[in-house]
């Protein structure tokens, strides 16, 4: 009974630390990234999203979540409110995944992406979860603190590959 205790306690840390609600309420205070990206989506009439990560605006943390357009839309983690629309390059290459992932909707989520790649990464912080073309296929790439990088398939949601660099 009480290793079963440990383990729900340490999932749901686990989904408090990435926000991993859909919602802010009383327990925890932030949305969660999927939400985020659904947000955005919103505001950019459907385009796919292909990269959240965490930054602050203004102070306020926020996750900015990219469009294969080069627009990046950072929404408040803790209201869900846009907080800012920003333009980048865009490039052939995100618009070519853009494309791809149309054509894949059956994919697993940023949040679950970034779950798997913490566990695989010995639970290290999440920093960015990026959606990318490998081989013709979508792929999740994963970046940690620590310089550890976690690619995982978006079909299956299976670990292809954690890459530690040294810099030494």
């Amino acid at each position: 009974m009480k290793l079963q205790k440990v383990a729900v306690t340490t999932v749901l840390s686990t989904l408090l630390v990435f926000g991993g609600v859909t919602s802010a309420n009383a327990q925890n205070p932030w949305i969660g990234m999927d939400r985020g990206a659904e947000i955005a989506q919103k505001r950019m009439n459907g385009a796919i999203p292909l990269e959240v990560e965490f930054d602050t605006v203004n102070g306020q943390q926020a996750y900015e979540i990219g469009f294969a357009d080069g627009t990046e839309v950072y929404v408040a983690r803790r209201t869900g409110d846009i907080l800012r629309i920003g333009q980048d390059s865009p490039s052939s290459d995100a618009r070519a995944t853009e494309r791809l992932a149309a054509q894949t909707p059956d994919r697993v989520s940023f949040l679950t992406a970034a779950l798997t790649a913490k566990e695989a990464g010995g639970g290290a912080r999440m920093m960015e979860v990026e959606l990318e073309r490998e081989d013709g296929q979508l792929m999740y790439e994963v970046d940690l603190a620590g310089d550890i990088y976690v690619y995982i398939w978006a079909v299956s949601g299976e670990v292809y590959e954690v890459e530690h660099d040294n810099w030494d």
